[in-house]
């Protein structure tokens, strides 16, 4: 096999894998985007999910409260 035959194969090799490189990156990217909505996604239904228990432990309070008024006035 010549040299340039050599080359000529190293060439193509080549250019095979910088496709295959330009692709994943592609990919890549896209999945980075993806994963980084996901995570805004997260935080919006964490602060929702943080919010509620904030309303659950302030309804709690004020039952407990409610309850010790009943049990007071049964006294």
């Amino acid at each position: 096999m010549s040299d340039l035959t050599k080359l000529q194969r190293l060439e193509k090799e080549t250019n095979k894998s910088l496709v295959a490189l330009s692709l994943s990156a592609i990919e890549t990217k896209k999945l980075s985007i993806a994963a980084s909505k996901n995570a805004e996604r997260l935080e919006a239904e964490a602060a929702k999910i943080c919010e509620n228990t904030k309303t659950l432990v302030e309804n709690a309070a004020s039952l407990a409260e409610l309850a010790q008024a009943a049990a007071a006035s049964k006294k």
